[in-house]
């Protein structure tokens, strides 16, 4: 296939079409989210990183299966319903941080180069 004067090759087999299905190209960035969360986690639920992993895969499952856009409110019942916590409004709050850096920070860095190539007259 060639694009704009560059040829690209599709590569097929093996660890490439491991990479190139869509839940290994995710796979960083729910690692990044998770570790977000894990951060943002109010001293009162003391949860290792490794022990929330399935609980944060088992949430974002629920939010996918669902259909509901970004999985919000199935993956937020979720994660109330599987970490032991007395008090939800921290856990939703540390929740929102990753929702956050997931959603918008990428929006914005997206928007902010647009529109840095549209103001120097480029075209998309």
């Amino acid at each position: 296939m060639v694009i704009s004067r560059v040829e690209i090759r599709q590569m097929t087999g093996g660890i490439y079409r491991f990479a190139s299905h869509p839940y290994a190209r995710n796979l960083p960035l729910l690692l990044i989210g998770l570790w977000f969360v894990w951060l943002l986690l109010p001293s009162g639920v003391n949860i290792p990183f490794f022990a929330l992993l399935p609980i944060f895969f088992i949430a974002t499952g629920v939010g996918v299966v669902s259909g509901v856009p970004g999985g919000v409110g199935p993956f937020e019942v979720m994660c109330l319903t599987l970490l032991p916590v007395n008090q939800p409004e921290p856990v939703l709050a540390a929740i929102f941080g990753y929702r956050l850096v997931y959603y918008f920070l990428p929006a914005l860095l997206a928007v902010a180069l647009l529109m840095t190539r549209e103001w120097r007259g480029g075209d998309i």
